[in-house]
């Protein structure tokens, strides 16, 4: 990120400083969280940086006089500066920051766990943020469950998590799968499955390591084709959030679209059409576009329902087809 060229009062705005970087605000986080000085590798462990990236930042907070080293301490550890002056109200906006998860977590539980037997076992999925913050989703939940019930389930299930999701301003991706699936998963998939913890009944975990080897699914010759339509896809709304940069008021001429077609489909298409009008009505034009050429899984599953396609013109249309074909 680029320094501002128009510089500001320091004594007005330290925080531009001291949380100007991830790294400081992850730092400060852990030592917000703690009741005892940390160690460079301590807080770089925490933090998930390097010791190297982990040493500077704490000196860039000491000598902004946020943090401080013990005295007498042989070795580089830190913590927060007992007279710095801001540290109470910034310990309260770390505290918030852990209820909100907290509160998220309780509410998409309970969102897991109201339908009947038919789920076998849900858990919660990591969510690792993209190089390029492209990542458009909070918090990914899945959910076990016979082929024959997938349907049903997810409909039920993603009925509550849109309340969560208009709640809370959280991004879920719902992921109901089968003991197939999960054993017809790439090695990469199936070794983030086996670190899930379980909110209910065994997890994946159980199932990759009960099962023979020759028990494993053969992948699914439909998988190319998926992939090849899920790329047609993502070329398309590439295409889309061009359009929207050029012409912003295609956002308020989906928004028309949808609360017409909202009542006019089966429940479970409106779902997502909700989705989607929670989103042209909650995310700036920027963060729109983001959502549109985002690779994580809820935007794939969003693109195959875009709302802008529907409401363009013809020769709005033929820009966009040529703008795919240029590609």
């Amino acid at each position: 990120m680029r320094t501002p060229a128009i510089s500001q009062n320091p004594l007005a705005t330290p925080l531009n400083k001291i949380l100007g970087t991830e790294s400081s605000v992850r730092v400060l986080r852990v030592i917000m969280t703690s009741n005892a000085p940390q160690s460079v590798r301590d807080l770089a462990r925490d933090a998930r940086l390097t010791v190297a990236a982990t040493s500077r930042t704490c000196e860039h907070l000491e000598d902004s006089g946020v943090l401080e080293r013990p005295a007498r301490a042989r070795t580089a550890i830190y913590q927060l500066r007992q007279r710095w002056r801001l540290g109470p109200e910034l310990r309260s906006l770390f505290d918030a920051e852990r209820v909100h998860e907290a509160t998220v977590r309780a509410a998409v539980r309970k969102a897991l766990l109201e339908p009947d037997d038919r789920v076998q076992s849900v858990w919660l999925e990591p969510v690792e943020q993209e190089p390029d913050e492209s990542q458009t989703v909070d918090l990914i939940a899945a959910v076990l469950s016979d082929p024959e019930n997938v349907d049903a389930l997810r409909e039920q299930i993603w009925s509550g998590l849109l309340e969560v999701q208009r709640q809370l301003d959280v991004a879920i991706t719902l992921r109901v799968t089968t003991r197939a699936d999960i054993l017809s998963a790439s090695p990469e998939r199936q070794a983030v499955l086996v670190g899930c913890v379980p909110l209910k009944g065994w997890g994946p975990a159980a199932i990759l390591t009960r099962v023979d080897q020759a028990d494993t699914v053969a992948q699914s010759p439909m998988r190319r084709t998926h992939a090849h339509v899920e790329a047609d896809q993502l070329r398309l709304a590439n295409a889309v959030a061009h359009a929207l940069k050029r012409d912003p008021t295609l956002i308020e001429r989906a928004k028309t679209y949808l609360a017409s077609r909202i009542l006019a489909v089966s429940t479970s298409e409106a779902l997502t059409l909700k989705e989607w009008s929670d989103i042209l009505d909650g995310y700036s034009a920027a963060r729109i576009r983001r959502l549109l050429v985002a690779r994580d899984e809820r935007a794939t599953r969003l693109r195959q329902s875009m709302p802008f396609l529907p409401i363009l013109d013809p020769r709005e249309r033929a820009d966009l087809i040529a703008h795919v074909r240029d590609e």
